[in-house]
């Protein structure tokens, strides 16, 4: 767990341009396969008529937005100036109460339309199917006659296929009319079944049908051509049925369907009414007054509710089951007639609900993929499980905007998937990275420097303050030379020599560690210590004369231990010299060393070489920053191979009188 919460936290630091380009190339390719798994599933969900796992979560997803806006629908709406044109005149309970059972006498019909025309409505679409006579013929005759010569109606239909598949039409007032004026009607006609998604709920509902006897618009699109005045053979598809050609506006479809944008229209409802509703998940979306009450109104005040309006006459009863026409839409249960008046609202207003084509999706998921990619290289994983958390959320925050404020309706799975998958690959790959540059670090200092200081190498490795190439940095070298070590080995065999270097190398390793100095290397009898590679400290200096006080001090304990043994004694000389120097990792393919290189590193070597047993050598530049610190005496000029000018040479006798330059060994 604690691996996992690393890699998707990340650490910062620098990195070389192979590791970006490979990081690069992991994002890029991450993309590239989740875009070819989009493109197969949509292949393989239309080859199989069978639902897109991906296009289905999405659209749970958005189905929200529409929930969303229903909640916080206001005035300030963009579909709020479409309130006015639309009113839904309802069969409900009140109207069956007052004007008897359904199903009416085709008279009480004859009555509405006329009532509607006193009225000056714009357009009259009844969502009322009359597909079979009524056992009053003189009615049925007269509301026959009432349909043809009301121009501004339009009446419902049904469509069907039979088993051959050949689209069918079961058109009203069959029986009565004869050929010529079911030609006339035939104008006006709008189909209102409608099949939902494979979930059970609608979210699209065709637009236009191409039958035997030529196209035939949906209800809502055929009220709305004739409110907007729009001549019947100008509305079109185009593009295999993914453009619909309305007004001036090239509208989206899918497959002749139009996305339906509920809640297009709203008005406040007396709270009774919104009782009545909410109490069977039923909400009105737009102005909606009862048959029975239309009929009573007087003229002025029948002017005022549907004048120059679109009409729309549906079945909204609750206490009638087999009239109960209800669908299962995002926001709820919704009677039918809302439906159709959402759909023409989207129409008289041109706002369709419009998405982005596979194309650009593709090409969303790519930008999100690419971003997270480019972002986790040029900032190195800092902080960037929170960044793919804020672009997951800005992303989901956007969509619903702009389907809020534009009906434009972004997918959100799929660029969220562009977002979290390159994340995770290239996180990986970084925190992998990362991995092995810490076992570097361990492999270079892990047995030379204190856990403490390997810790706060790592540290600025991550914050990018540490190269391993090469840099010149000002740095302390101390050389320590084991004296007469060659006469001294001739006198033991090889098993104790081997003791003998171990033993004296670890009490020596011990006191450098402890300085947080690092050891360079073991050269046979002596040993390389640089203070503070690869981090220079002020102090530099001052820590490594007193290292050198304490090793020849350590040695001394050395020595009496073992003459105590009868064993020869052990002295070393020490080498001391301070200036800038190269550092760096430097080696061949077999072995490489960290280690520093340079003139002053050459002078080093010079001073512990010509440094006596017990003596502590040190140059001019590291006798400036220590000679308040401690007692020195010079020494003859040493004139180093390969440098004109000669070395100034200090002994170190001890410290000055200093409680803080008390020594610490054990």
């Amino acid at each position: 767990m604690e691996r996992m919460i690393r890699m998707l936290l990340g650490r910062g630091g620098r990195l070389s341009l192979a590791q970006r380009r490979n990081a690069c190339l992991i994002g890029l390719a991450t993309t590239l396969l989740l875009l070819g798994i989009v493109y197969w599933s949509r292949l393989r969900s239309e080859a199989h008529h069978s639902v897109d796992p991906l296009s289905y979560l999405d659209t749970a997803l958005t189905d929200g937005f529409m929930v969303y806006r229903n909640r916080h629908f206001e005035q300030d709406s963009p579909y709020a100036d479409s309130a006015d044109k639309v009113i839904v005149v309802a069969v409900d309970d009140e109207s069956l109460r007052r004007l008897g059972s359904w199903p009416w006498p085709r008279e009480t019909f004859v009555r509405l339309l006329e009532r509607l025309e006193a009225g000056r409505a714009r357009t009259i679409a009844m969502d009322i199917l009359f597909l079979e006579p009524s056992q009053e013929s003189e009615q049925d005759r007269e509301l026959g006659a009432k349909v043809l010569a009301t121009p501004n109606l339009f009446l419902g239909v049904i469509h069907f296929r039979n088993p051959k598949g050949q689209l069918c039409i079961r058109r009203p007032f069959e029986w009565l009319l004869d050929p010529s004026g079911r030609e006339r009607l035939w104008a006006r006609l709008g189909f209102v079944g409608v099949d939902p998604d494979k979930d059970g709920v609608l979210r699209n509902m065709p637009v236009l049908l191409d039958t035997p006897q030529g196209p035939l618009p949906s209800l809502a699109l055929a009220a709305a051509a004739h409110y907007l005045g729009i001549p019947s053979q100008s509305v079109r598809l185009e593009d295999e049925g993914r453009t619909l050609i309305f007004r001036k506006s090239r509208l989206p479809v899918e497959q002749g369907a139009a996305p339906i944008n509920y809640g297009a229209v709203k008005l406040d409802r007396p709270p009774e009414v919104e009782e009545q509703l909410a109490y069977a998940d039923l909400r009105p979306y737009c102005d909606t007054i009862g048959v029975a009450e239309l009929m009573e109104l007087d003229d002025e005040t029948l002017q005022a509710a549907v004048g120059n309006r679109l009409v729309l006459i549906g079945f909204t009863a609750l206490g009638v089951y087999e009239y109960h026409d209800v669908k299962a839409t995002p926001l709820g249960t919704i009677q039918g007639v809302y439906i159709h008046a959402d759909l023409a609202a989207s129409f008289l207003q041109g706002k369709f609900i419009h998405r982005l084509t596979f194309g650009q999706s593709q090409a969303l998921v790519a930008s999100m993929g690419l971003m997270v990619t480019l972002v986790l290289v040029l900032f190195r994983q800092t902080g960037g499980g929170l960044l793919a958390g804020i672009l997951v959320g800005a992303h989901y925050l956007t969509a619903l905007w702009l389907f809020d404020q534009g009906s434009l309706l972004v997918p959100v799975v799929t660029p969220w998937l562009g977002i979290i998958l390159p994340f995770l690959t290239v996180s990986w790959y970084l925190h992998h990275v990362q991995e092995l540059e810490e076992e570097e670090i361990r492999s270079l200092f892990g047995g030379y420097l204190s856990p403490k200081v390997v810790e706060s190498l790592l540290a600025l490795k991550h914050s990018g303050q540490m190269e391993l190439e090469g840099r010149k940095l000002k740095l302390t070298v101390l050389y320590a030379d084991i004296r007469g070590f060659t006469t001294l080995s001739e006198k033991l065999d090889a098993p104790s020599v081997v003791a003998m270097l171990n033993d004296y190398f670890r009490r020596m390793s011990r006191i450098a560690v402890r300085a947080d100095a690092y050891i360079d290397k073991f050269i046979g009898d002596c040993m390389m210590v640089v203070f503070s590679a690869p981090i220079a400290k002020p102090d530099d200096a001052q820590r490594a004369v007193k290292v050198a006080l304490e090793m020849q001090q350590e040695v001394s304990r050395i020595s009496a231990e073992r003459s105590a043994r009868g064993e020869p004694p052990l002295m070393i000389g020490i080498g001391i010299n301070t200036g800038v120097m190269v550092l760096g990792n430097i080696g061949g393919e077999a072995k490489r060393d960290y280690t520093v290189i340079g003139d002053q590193v050459n002078v080093a070597a010079r001073l512990y070489q010509k440094a006596q047993s017990g003596q502590v050598l040190i140059g001019r530049a590291t006798f400036e920053e220590v000679e308040q610190l401690v007692d020195c005496r010079p020494l003859s000029p040493l004139q180093a191979r390969g440098r004109q000018e000669a070395v100034e040479v200090y002994e170190v006798i001890g410290l000055k009188d200093r409680p803080d330059w008390e020594s610490t060994s054990p």
